[in-house]
């Protein structure tokens, strides 16, 4: 089952979709920068888990912010977390959307039981990836 959910929070409405029930184990799907949260085919759900995707501020029935950060998106995301009592998270992410991913992963990592990134993008201006990149 598909459930389109909305939650708002200091008067900004993020907007997601929950595939399947409640469940112990809850999977983020990050889209792709072309995506939205109905990245998911139905039939790719199956029972026992919950697959929860959210749209970007400005896509969908998520409101816009004037002044776009990552991390304000994804603190948004982690009250939606709370206000359900989810306490841990599979991480799945994809193109773009692994990078929201990561970013997740590395500011709330006592929640994430795994990582897992498809044909993810990487963040170009952290160190790590420029020593990477600058090597012959």
């Amino acid at each position: 089952m598909i459930f389109e959910e909305t939650f708002k929070k200091n008067n900004k409405q993020i907007s997601y979709i929950r595939y399947g029930e409640w469940a112990k184990k809850i999977i983020l799907f990050f889209h792709g920068f072309t995506g939205s949260k109905r990245f998911i085919p139905e039939k790719e759900i199956s029972s026992g888990i919950c697959i929860l995707s959210f749209d970007r501020p400005g896509i969908g029935k998520s409101d816009i912010e004037e002044y776009y950060k990552m991390e304000s998106f994804l603190n948004h995301i982690n009250s939606v977390l709370a206000d359900k009592n989810i306490e841990s998270v599979h991480l799945i992410g994809h193109s773009a959307g692994g990078y929201y991913a990561q970013l997740y992963a590395e500011l709330y990592p006592s929640k994430i039981k795994s990582l897992s990134l498809l044909s993810s993008m990487i963040p170009l201006n952290s160190p790590n990836t420029q020593k990477i990149l600058n090597m012959q």
